[in-house]
């Protein structure tokens, strides 16, 4: 599961003490950002969301050496487990989220959230449809 629309807020969201609706903790993505669009569309209506933050962390697994044993391994029996991968190892999957979105609905919100490191990345973020960096 890809957490491309990892939260959608409610418009309590100028007030700072309003609260922020988990519509979709989830969606299944094999990259495919426009499997989302319709039901980000749907949201869009007045009243039901304000925004969409794009994206949330990916789910991972760092590797496995030559011998098949896990790396990272952890503790006494050497284990790992699936992380969240973000940062620049996420950008292009999250530049396409971000640019899918905002050509399908222009003028929807959204928060780019994945792969920012500098100035010119955000940038691109903004080029591509972003309207709020983080």
């Amino acid at each position: 599961m890809v957490r491309f629309f990892s939260r959608f807020f409610s418009r309590g969201l100028s007030d700072a003490t309003g609260p922020t609706i988990k519509l979709s903790e989830a969606l299944p993505a094999q990259g495919n950002s426009e499997a989302y669009i319709e039901d980000a569309d749907l949201l869009s209506f007045p009243g039901k969301a304000d925004g969409v933050t794009v994206t949330n962390t990916v789910s991972g697994l760092m590797g496995l050496r030559g011998n098949a044993t896990p790396w990272p391994a952890v503790g006494k029996e050497q284990r790992t487990t699936y992380g969240g991968v973000s940062g620049n190892a996420i950008r292009p999957i999250a530049m396409r989220a971000v640019s899918a979105i905002g050509n399908a609905i222009p003028g929807f919100p959204i928060l780019a959230t994945g792969g920012i490191d500098s100035a010119d990345a955000g940038l691109q973020f903004l080029h591509a449809g972003a309207t709020l960096l983080q």
